[in-house]
C-alpha cells in the first residue's frame, strides 16, 4: 500500500509539471503549529494515567495553480509525537510514537478581494508511524505505514505579489491499521512565483 501511494505521488507531481508553465501561481510554504494525534482504541481494560497527543508539528509544500481558483498541492508534515501511560490491571504501560506524511491534494481557492482568499484541500497522505510500547517485561517497537484520505481548509493574506500567509486545519485521516488519526492547525509563510 505504501509503495502504490508513494507511486502515486510521485507521478502526480511529475504529470503536473508541464502544467507549470501555464500555471496562474506556483508557491512553496512552510507552516508550523499544534498537530494532534490521537491513538484512537488502545485496548479493553485499559485506563488512561498520562495523556500527551498534542505537540508542535511543521509541514513544508509546494503547489502550483492551474486557474485561479483550482490548483495542486504536494507536501511533507512532521505530524508530532504520542507519550501515554495507561494502566491495565496493576501494570503500567506507555505507548509512544511519532507521525509523519506524505500527502497531495487537489485545491479549490475562492478570492475574497486583493488580499484575502479562502481555500479548501482534498487528497492522499502516505502515512508512517514510528514507535512501541513498553512496561515491566513488555517492550515492541516497530513502524506502520497507512494510505488515506485527507481534507484541510483555510485562508491566506496577501503581503505582496510574492508573500503571502496562510492559516490552515487539517485531518490526515488514519495513520496506522488501527484507530489512531491525526490533525493540524498550524500558520505559516507562501513565497509565490
Amino acid at each position: 500500500m505504501k509503495k502504490s501511494l508513494l507511486i502515486t505521488l510521485f507521478l502526480g507531481t511529475v504529470l503536473a509539471m508541464p502544467f507549470a508553465a501555464r500555471a496562474q501561481g506556483s508557491y512553496v510554504g512552510i507552516n508550523i503549529g499544534r498537530a494532534t494525534n490521537n491513538p484512537g482504541n488502545v485496548g479493553a481494560g485499559a485506563a488512561l494515567l498520562s495523556r500527551d497527543e498534542t505537540n508542535t508539528g511543521f509541514k513544508v509544500y509546494g503547489g502550483i495553480g492551474f486557474t485561479r481558483n483550482w490548483g495542486a498541492e504536494v507536501g511533507y508534515a512532521d505530524l508530532g509525537k504520542v507519550n501515554n501511560v495507561y494502566r491495565f490491571g496493576a501494570t503500567d504501560t506507555s505507548l509512544n510514537y511519532d507521525t509523519k506524511s506524505l500527502y497531495i491534494a487537489g485545491t479549490g481557492t475562492l478570492p475574497l478581494n486583493d488580499q484575502f482568499s479562502l481555500f479548501a484541500k482534498f487528497g492522499v497522505t502516505a502515512n508512517r508511524t514510528s514507535g512501541g510500547v513498553s512496561g515491566p517485561g513488555l517492550r515492541f517497537r516497530g513502524d506502520s505505514n497507512k494510505g488515506s484520505v485527507m481534507g484541510g481548509i483555510g485562508a491566506t493574506y496577501n503581503f505582496s505579489k510574492n508573500l503571502d500567509m496562510a492559516l490552515e486545519y487539517e485531518d490526515f485521516g488514519k495513520v496506522d491499521d488501527g484507530d489512531a488519526k491525526a490533525r493540524m492547525w498550524s500558520v505559516g509563510m507562501r513565497y509565490k512565483f
